[in-house]
């Protein structure tokens, strides 16, 4: 790929423990790299879970995909500066490098499409939502396919 490219998302959800007063957190990362590099890693903090953490390397088409919905998306020509802080519930932070332009965006987790509908830019964070939904989407489907392929006990 001749452009640069950069991709990171990350989505920190936090729920109260079950003594009710304490948090625990998990934290889903997913970073694109320029070169087809594709990392994920997801670690929970609640019943002292392990993180897991895949790496697959994408053909040039798969990735000229993930940049096409970067691209198609105009996420470029928004702003957070009328979204949501992050509460106590959690954050979504998503950085993104493309024509040599570098964003980054934080803002509180959104669980549902309904929730982004009451905030002072529904458009704006309607934008960072269905991006953020489709690439999700979409890597999941690649690491899972990639993780059938391989033979049990081989890595």
């Amino acid at each position: 790929m001749e452009e640069e490219f950069y991709l990171r998302f990350q989505c920190v959800r936090k729920k109260k423990n079950r003594d009710k007063k304490t948090y625990v957190s998990d934290t889903l990362s997913i970073e694109v790299t320029g070169d087809g590099l594709v990392t994920y890693k997801n670690s929970s903090k609640y019943k002292l879970s392990e993180e897991v953490k895949l790496s697959v390397n994408l053909t040039p088409i798969v990735l000229e995909e993930i940049v096409a919905m970067v691209d198609e998306s105009n996420i470029f020509l928004e702003s957070d500066s009328y979204w949501p802080e992050p509460d106590e519930f959690g954050s979504w932070e998503i950085e993104i490098v493309r024509y040599n332009e570098h964003i980054s965006f934080l803002t509180k987790i959104f669980t549902y499409s309904g929730e982004f509908k009451k905030t002072k830019d529904p458009e704006g964070v309607a934008v960072l939502y269905y991006l953020v939904k489709n690439l999700e989407s979409f890597i999941h489907s690649l690491l899972n396919s990639h993780q059938k392929r391989i033979p049990f006990g081989r890595k």
